[in-house]
């Protein structure tokens, strides 16, 4: 199992030593080392480039990436002992990281595009509470509206840095039919159970 995150961009596995990740037939490693830094705590790592297998349950049709880069951990503070790793959502202008060729690298969602597995890059997120007896789920490539109440609305990415770099959105934050925070940015981040707000602004 591994932690969904949209405020990074990285994926990588290998935090459970009972469960170590192996290498596909396509998997190699490349020697370049991997240092991602958690609020929960650091995660270092060597990366190799394999293929991912996406289970669905929405046909018999699995999603497979090829080619992507993925760390295997090394050392991991912080995690959750349930967890195997992360699979990163986020946007990679928010990632330091770099490939041997210096660009960039590549997300799951952005190499799912570019090797035509799904018609656009994106992805939804639809939560059910921990009590419920339901199952959430994630879609890749579309949006799926049977799980939407209302109607689906779109707002752009913020041009406020750091905030820019993630899915970062300009908000304003109402309680009690009165507006306590002026429009500001945010960032949506899967990775964190808590909604934070400006502590001068906390009631």
């Amino acid at each position: 199992d591994v932690a969904i995150d949209t405020g990074g961009s990285y994926t990588w596995v290998g935090a459970d030593p009972k469960n170590p990740y192996v290498k596909g037939r396509s998997g190699r490693p490349t020697g370049q080392k991997i240092e991602i830094d958690y609020a929960s705590g650091p995660f270092e790592g060597m990366e190799y480039i394999d293929s991912i297998i996406l289970e669905t349950t929405a046909s018999s049709d699995a999603l497979i990436i090829h080619g992507q880069s993925i760390g295997v951990a090394t050392e991991v503070t912080g995690f959750p002992s349930i967890l195997d790793g992360v699979l990163g959502l986020g946007r990679n202008e928010a990632s330091s990281l770099r490939s041997l060729d210096g660009n960039r690298i590549p997300t799951v969602v952005d190499n799912l595009y570019r090797q035509g597995s799904i018609r656009y890059a994106s992805f939804g997120v639809y939560f059910i509470p921990q009590n419920d007896r339901g199952i959430g789920e994630i879609t890749f490539g579309y949006c799926n509206e049977a799980v939407i109440t209302s109607g689906l609305s779109y707002v752009p990415i913020t041009n406020v840095p750091p905030a820019s770099n993630y899915w970062g959105i300009d908000a304003s934050f109402m309680y009690g039919g009165r507006n306590i925070l002026n429009p500001t940015t945010g960032v949506i981040d899967t990775g964190s159970n808590a909604i934070s707000i400006h502590k001068g602004k906390y009631l």
